[in-house]
């Protein structure tokens, strides 16, 4: 059995050449999902799942790829020569469409207005600094942990916080040697520590 087959669009002027991408250790948050909706992941996702923000985003066929990457990319091949964690998000070709990107961030809200007695966006910001806290982007696990451990009002509404966020359980890790892919349309990311390769297709 051959290698799973991943594909990225890219923008590029040399667009027949293959190149090599170093892994890059830095952050980057989401440019189509609530920061904090991305910290509720982060805070779930279990360890042997790849961290989205250092993620490099995929899709099981050079069509989606390109409908999922930017305007006037060109659809590559991905190789991926070392170790790498590796998921796929099922029933969604983009993760910005998740229904949890839709009205989570409200009910957060709303739950906070509920243990708090009031109607917390109208509330003076010295009133939301603590909570809104989760709104920041890129909060790590320990971040996360910290002010649902630390903050009254999100200690209050940690459960239902935690049984309202189902983002991992549409996901499932892929065996980069075994070429089945779950989702013939679903959004792949992987974090490849060595690096990867860009291959045109020919």
């Amino acid at each position: 059995m051959g290698e799973i087959k991943l594909y990225r669009s890219v923008k590029s002027e040399k667009n027949n050449e293959k190149r090599f991408v170093k892994y890059r250790e830095t952050m980057r948050p989401p440019k189509n999902v609530p920061f904090v909706i991305d910290n509720l992941w982060e805070w779930l996702r279990p360890e042997r799942f790849p961290c989205r923000r250092l993620s490099v985003y995929a899709s099981p066929t050079p069509e989606i790829a390109l409908q999922c990457g930017p305007e006037g990319g060109v659809p590559f091949e991905i190789h991926i020569p070392g170790e790498v964690k590796i998921a796929q998000l099922r029933g969604y070709q983009d993760s910005k469409f998740h229904n949890e990107c839709g009205d989570t961030a409200l009910k957060v809200i709303n739950l906070l207005n509920t243990i708090t007695g009031k109607w917390w966006p109208n509330e003076e910001i010295r009133e939301k600094r603590e909570a809104g806290q989760i709104w920041l982007p890129c909060l790590t696990k320990s971040e996360m942990n910290a002010l649902f451990v630390n903050i009254p009002e999100l200690h209050s509404i940690k459960k239902e916080i935690t049984s309202m966020i189902r983002y991992w359980y549409d996901v499932e890790l892929l065996d980069i040697q075994y070429p089945r892919i779950p989702d013939k349309d679903g959004e792949i990311f992987f974090e490849a520590k060595d690096g990867y390769w860009l291959i045109p297709i020919s």
